[in-house]
């Protein structure tokens, strides 16, 4: 069975102040059905989000995209951040260390399609939308750091994809 590395603690390089190219992976069949419907979601609600981030509220902050790269028989999904729309596709910084993509390093400038896309996110007055994929792996019980993490960047953990900003119903 194939499987997908997913970085756990992703999320921390882009909360912490001294973001360090180290990260917590976690092994997952690709079929795994929870991360599927969070991609889906997080699809299907990718239109919204790209357009919040190419207008920001004045008070949003920290806009990243979870970006699905291949190699060989490997597929990980890694935080991007900064990113911005190309003419082409996107581009932005690597902030995760992939396991086992050797042609790719932490704080490497990547490019992608909008097809690589699995999830993405954003802080807003105190709360951070998104993140679909982190909110699968919460449920399944993380290690004590992350669950703070949970609590202080207060995570809007919705399976639905209603509430993408502070605005949604």
């Amino acid at each position: 069975m194939r499987k997908i590395s997913i970085l756990v603690a992703a999320f921390l390089t882009t909360v912490c102040l001294h973001a360090t190219p180290k990260d917590d992976v976690k092994l997952i069949a690709t079929s795994d059905p929870q991360i599927q419907a969070a991609k889906v979601t997080s699809r299907r609600t990718l239109d919204q989000f790209l357009r919040i981030h190419s207008a920001p509220p004045f008070d949003a902050d920290t806009f990243q995209v979870k970006v699905e790269f291949t190699y060989k028989e490997n597929t990980e999904l890694m935080w991007v951040q900064p990113f911005r729309k190309t003419a082409d596709g996107f581009e932005g910084i690597l902030k995760n260390q992939p396991r086992d993509i050797p042609s790719l390093q932490w704080g490497q400038q990547v490019r992608f399609q909008r097809e690589q896309i699995a999830d993405w996110g954003y802080a807003q007055r105190g709360k951070t939308y998104g993140h679909f994929t982190t909110c699968v792996l919460f449920e399944r019980g993380a290690d004590a750091d992350s669950l703070k993490a949970k609590k202080d960047r207060g995570f809007v953990c919705d399976r639905t994809g209603q509430n993408i900003s502070p605005n949604s119903k």
